[in-house]
């Protein structure tokens, strides 16, 4: 995923996040009951964010751990322990304690969000994934016409491979607001992924409607054609006009050497998907330089594409072609 490759803004980020959140919590939250553990646990709650608010994040963490041996189930206090071992740079123990508070109070968006962050940071992308998706369902359920949380949860869903609820979130986004072309980019894109082609293209095409110049829209409609073996003359049109609004991207210029290979046009095939896949290293690209090189007669160049290929992403289709190769 995309955020992974950004390491430093998601940490600038997590920082942000934290120095925000649970700023003013009322007395009442600390302790059932107004006793004098309660009491004593909020001074020491507050006590800690004088602390953090200065900066001494180990004094703060030290008067947050004092309110936890007093009110050890208190998500509140969890949080903001959990929020200082991060400031702290101390990963591991922030995410335990994060666990721990979402534990305590599985509808406290705040520790799901920023133990989302906390997985980013590290790498865990199956479980910031998970968390990132239990903080935009909950939103969406509270605000059910929030067209961009909706967003996030269909692109969520859809790089999660989860189809059908990416659809049932993009038709949502749609029935407020039918004009949305993203939405109605992605929901094209998804059924596209469903093998559902005339649904697929229909949408698309209600895209550039309302939209003649989505760029992506372009590509992907021009693509499928190029794919299901349509017209590929216009394929070349749409995904020239793609190429047009961008002519630097890998993505397009390697649907139009597809196109060119498709039409039997190998050498100018060759040509675009070389500088495509310098643009964009993408397995698909690999796979495809690999199909050139063999029409061409140069089987040891297509091995090394489709090597190159599976590096990037194992792919069934590729490695049969690799294997009927090397025998």
């Amino acid at each position: 995923m995309l955020f992974l490759r950004r390491r430093a803004t998601w940490w600038f980020f997590l920082i942000f996040a934290i120095a925000f959140c649970g700023a003013s919590i009322p007395q009442e939250a600390l302790g059932a009951s107004n006793t004098k553990k309660a009491s004593l646990a909020y001074s020491y709650y507050m006590m800690g964010l004088l602390f953090d608010f200065e900066g001494q994040v180990e004094e703060a963490l030290k008067e947050y751990q004092k309110a936890a041996k007093l009110e050890p189930d208190n998500s509140e206090i969890r949080l903001r322990i959990g929020a200082a071992y991060a400031k702290l740079g101390k990963i591991p123990e922030a995410i335990e304690e994060f666990k721990l508070a979402t534990q305590l109070n599985p509808d406290n968006l705040e520790c799901h969000f920023l133990l989302a962050l906390l997985y980013t940071t590290e790498r865990k992308t199956d479980d910031a994934v998970h968390e990132y998706e239990i903080v935009l369902r909950k939103v969406a359920e509270r605000d059910p016409e929030n067209i961009q949380v909706r967003h996030y949860l269909g692109q969520l869903y859809f790089q999660q491979k989860k189809l059908d609820e990416a659809i049932k979130q993009f038709q949502a986004i749609l029935s407020v607001d039918p004009k949305d072309v993203e939405a109605l980019f992605f929901l094209a894109s998804a059924y596209e992924e469903k093998k559902q082609h005339k649904e697929a293209i229909a949408t698309f095409k209600k895209a550039l409607e309302i939209d003649p110049k989505h760029g992506n829209s372009l590509n992907s409609l021009g693509y499928i054609y190029v794919e299901q073996g349509y017209d590929l003359d216009e394929a070349m049109v749409l995904i020239k006009k793609a190429l047009e609004i961008d002519p630097e991207n890998g993505a397009y210029i390697d649907s139009l050497g597809w196109a060119y290979f498709k039409k039997g046009m190998t050498q100018e095939a060759l040509v675009e998907l070389e500088r495509a896949v310098k643009l964009f290293e993408d397995p698909v690209i690999y796979d495809h330089l690999g199909d050139v090189y063999l029409k061409l007669g140069d089987s040891d160049k297509a091995k090394e594409q489709w090597k190159r290929s599976l590096e990037l992403k194992e792919e069934p289709s590729v490695k049969a072609k690799l294997e009927r190769l090397e025998r």
